[in-house]
């Protein structure tokens, strides 16, 4: 997955830790999604939406 972090930032857990620096980097999905977690990615503007997954509505599971 081709993300873009706005900073460095660094993917750890017990076994590995990779040093990833700012700008656009080919990682796994595990880091993306951790770095997303921390907030370093630079989100992709479509007009006046970012790139952000937004759940359906109803998808809460809660009727309407």
């Amino acid at each position: 997955m081709t993300v873009t972090l706005t900073r460095d930032w660094t993917y750890r857990t017990p076994l590995l830790t990779v040093d990833y620096p700012a700008g656009e980097h080919d990682m796994p999905a595990e880091h993306a999604d951790a770095a997303r977690a921390a907030n370093v990615i630079e989100e992709k503007r479509i007009g006046n939406r970012t790139g952000k997954a937004v759940p359906p509505s109803g998808a809460d599971g809660a009727e309407s």
